[in-house]
């Protein structure tokens, strides 16, 4: 296939290890991008890269997961108001969700514009079949806002780099729906729950699922490439500093409480890294925000385990994310918090008992944990990987990407 590529509204981020902290999803996006050409899939990247995340330009390439970046097609963008992607002859525009502020922009061949606005230029001179790449499900699609019922008077007194504006201006209706048809491709097992989230008057999935503009469907977050492990995995640390890592930001109180359940006590050397402003724990050392996005991988090297702990929604949603993934390439061992939507179905029953938990049992399995040797840790680490992930080139991605 021949694959156009764009992240929604943010630069396309590809080294793991210069990859900003506060920009997700690196680790997901460049394992797809791995995997799909290993495939044998052209991929044309049609969102701005800035030049320290071009691997094609690099003189030498050190890895694997480098060799298949570096054959990624650069499409660069010459004008402000046309971006001629109709001679690339796709097969499928695949957009990478992300947020809407239509503030965030670059600069390339002397134009100037929000990113946002280079997704809808590749969309404008594009037919066939989208796929909108939702691996976050607070980050749906924003068709309710591109196109809402006002007048054109209305329209012209926004700013020009207003949603709806800048999609009135481009002709919204063919830009959306002119002879393409969208799949939405997301990491949510309670698919009634995922579409009814992303139906607000923001978004309004349910409304073109039912005109049979859209579908959806499911893929599982817990992915890496065909070398992930082999380039980047890491054997459990002999002498880990900390029990218990937690990476992630502050997020909603249904998660702090399961953080101060799980995490939280005197017998457990345990550690947060992310953003919190709130830190009503008394016994876990707090280490703030650190780090690019490949060395997550590295931080999770020094503690012997974490807890997975959903946020409410993920718990609703039965969503697990690319952060047990991270760990378990850290050499970390992982812990899945047992009241999550599908969680027989997300997690192989070979596994149930050494990785789902509930916080009145947890600390005695920790206990035991600590007591056994190395070779049992990485014995463990390797049980979970086997059961757990998954590899983006094991896919199907002529069915998966097509309507």
């Amino acid at each position: 296939m021949r694959i156009g590529f764009v992240r929604f509204n943010n630069p396309v981020e590809l080294d793991l290890n210069l990859a900003s902290p506060h920009g997700a999803g690196c680790e997901i996006r460049s394992s797809l991008l791995v995997d799909l050409v290993y495939q044998g899939h052209e991929v044309y990247i049609l969102q701005y890269v800035p030049p320290k995340h071009r691997i094609w330009e690099r003189i030498s390439i050190t890895s694997e997961r480098e060799r298949y970046l570096a054959q990624l097609n650069y499409v660069p963008i010459n004008s402000y108001n046309e971006y001629n992607v109709s001679r690339l002859d796709l097969d499928v525009l695949l957009i990478e969700c992300g947020p809407t502020n239509t503030r965030f922009s670059f600069k390339e061949n002397s134009v100037e514009m929000p990113f946002i606005r280079r997704t809808f230029l590749a969309l404008k001179d594009y037919e066939g079949d989208v796929v909108y790449y939702q691996h976050d499900i607070a980050l749906p699609f924003p068709f309710g806002e591109c196109l809402r019922d006002v007048k054109e008077s209305y329209v012209m007194g926004l700013s020009k780099i207003n949603l709806t504006r800048m999609t009135w201006e481009l002709g919204r209706e063919k830009l959306f729906f002119g002879n393409k048809r969208w799949i939405i491709l997301h990491n949510t097992l309670n698919e009634e729950f995922f579409i009814k989230y992303c139906s607000t008057k923001r978004y309004k999935y349910e409304h073109f699922i039912r005109e049979g503009l859209m579908k959806t469907r499911y893929i599982t977050q817990l992915l890496v490439s065909h070398c992930d492990i082999e380039e980047m995995g890491m054997e459990p640390n002999s002498n880990p500093k900390y029990d218990l890592m937690y990476v992630g930001k502050e997020k909603d109180k249904f998660r702090t409480q399961l953080i101060l359940q799980y995490y939280d006590s005197p017998k457990i050397r345990s550690c947060i890294i992310g953003k919190w402003k709130s830190k009503p724990w008394k016994h876990i050392k707090y280490l703030g925000v650190r780090g690019k996005q490949g060395e997550t991988i590295r931080f999770y090297n020094s503690a012997l385990a974490t807890v997975f702990v959903p946020t409410e929604y993920m718990k609703k949603g039965g969503i697990l994310t690319s952060r047990i993934t991270q760990a378990l390439l850290g050499g970390c061992i992982v812990f899945i918090h047992n009241d999550i939507y599908g969680i027989e179905k997300l997690v192989d029953p070979r596994i149930h008992n050494v990785c789902i938990v509930t916080p009145s049992e947890f600390e005695d399995k920790l206990e035991v944990l600590k007591s056994v040797d190395l070779e049992t840790r990485k014995f463990i680490v390797e049980l979970e990987r086997k059961y757990l992930l998954k590899r983006y080139c094991d896919f199907d991605w002529n069915r998966l990407l097509h309507w």
